[in-house]
C-alpha cells in the first residue's frame, strides 16, 4: 500500500503507515527504495477508524500479489463410494 486517507464530514486525515494502532493483521512497516514507507497486510487488517458519522477510507494500493491457481479436473474432485 502507498497511503491511507480517512475523510469524515469535510475533514481529511492521513493515517501514517507507522501508526501505532496498525497492529492486528499488519506486517511491520518497511522502506521501499529508501524513500517511501510501505505497509503490507496479512489479508485481515484492522483499521483505526473512530468516527460517529459516515466516512470514506481511501486506500492507494501500490501492488498486489498474483496467486497461481491449479485447476483440478472434476473427476478428481468426486468422492469415491
Amino acid at each position: 500500500m502507498k497511503s491511507l486517507v480517512l475523510r469524515t464530514d469535510g475533514e481529511m486525515e492521513a493515517i501514517p503507515f507507522d501508526h501505532p494502532r496498525l497492529q492486528d493483521g499488519w506486517w511491520a512497516p518497511e522502506w521501499h527504495d529508501r524513500t517511501d514507507l510501505r505497509r503490507w497486510t496479512d489479508g485481515n487488517a484492522a483499521l483505526p477508524i473512530q468516527t460517529a458519522g459516515p466516512a470514506i477510507l481511501e486506500v492507494d494500493i501500490d501492488a498486489s500479489v498474483v496467486y497461481p491457481v491449479t485447476l483440478v479436473p472434476a473427476i478428481a474432485c468426486r468422492a469415491t463410494a
